[in-house]
């Protein structure tokens, strides 16, 4: 449904091979495309002791002569939906559980300062048993299973940031687990030991971690897909939180949180469900499990 929510129709989860065509497939096409891999433009990656030119020299004698010369494939573009107005999407499962998960995009592209900001926002409002999601509606409330929200930000670039809430909830609950999303979301309650503790959390957390062996390579082509190729963003992180003050975490829930409109997936029993309340948030549309998994 999230998928669904964010692409529409046709995302990267429901962009399938149909059964029928598996049912032709030849173990042969199947072999001949792991055959030919090393025909098609590629990376090599070494970690090890030895030095570069050792290495290279070891590549160049046992590394197929004719690699690189095939480009590979385009990549298939799934276009993000925005949302202007607040929508709700419906399915019908029947469980005693309602599911309830909330989208909204955010920054259109990769935007340094919102990443930045995020993993304390998250620690302080979004996840964890102090956070004030759990707290407000788990804990206080007695409205949930389970909720978290998370602020996440893209793997690349030209990706936009995603806001995303959910609460696993009874049914007959789900109405006061909305309202109190709502609240939350609109205005953030304010405590200030828990925000310092969140901010110490980030810091303790970067000032342990060690990038080490291949983590180097994958950690420095994430930065380099997000537009940062010679920068380890950890420490933009790290040397924001040491000067970071309550008002700024307050300051990104202003700009980056409040008023903006949801996409609302509810997953659980028709029967159970009151869709007169549900048409108060926006229009509802049931989707059936063939749109969500494609063929």
């Amino acid at each position: 449904m999230a998928s669904y929510a964010k692409y529409g129709p046709r995302s990267p989860f429901s962009d399938r091979i149909p059964a029928a065509r598996l049912a032709e497939i030849k173990p042969e096409e199947l072999t001949d495309l792991i055959r030919n891999l090393f025909t098609y433009k590629h990376d090599v990656l070494y970690c090890g002791s030895g030095t570069a030119r050792s290495v290279g020299t070891t590549i160049k004698k046992y590394h197929p002569k004719d690699a690189g010369a095939v480009a590979p494939l385009k990549a298939e573009k799934y276009p993000e939906t925005g949302v202007r107005k607040d929508r709700v999407l419906f399915v019908h499962f029947p469980t005693v559980q309602a599911e309830l998960l909330l989208l909204s995009k955010g920054t259109p592209k990769f935007n340094l300062e919102e990443y930045v900001f995020n993993e304390w926002y998250n620690q302080y409002f979004g996840y964890g048993l102090s956070s004030i999601v759990f707290q407000e509606i788990r804990e206080s409330k007695a409205l949930a299973y389970s909720a978290y929200a998370h602020a996440g930000s893209p793997n690349r670039k030209n990706r936009a940031h995603w806001l995303q809430a959910y609460v696993g909830t009874q049914p007959d609950k789900l109405r006061e687990a909305i309202e109190a999303f709502q609240t939350i979301m609109e205005d953030m309650p304010v405590s200030l030991a828990q925000m310092e503790t969140a901010r110490q959390s980030v810091l303790k957390q970067i000032a342990a971690s060690r990038i080490i062996r291949s983590d180097i390579f994958w950690t420095w082509r994430a930065n380099r897909d997000r537009g940062f190729s010679s920068r380890d963003l950890r420490k933009d992180i790290y040397e924001a939180m040491l000067q970071a003050t309550p008002e700024d975490l307050i300051r990104f829930h202003d700009e980056r949180v409040r008023g903006r409109k949801y996409t609302w997936l509810v997953l659980g029993d028709r029967n159970n469900l009151d869709f007169g309340y549900l048409k108060k948030i926006g229009k509802v549309t049931e989707l059936k499990l063939e749109e969500i998994f494609g063929e």
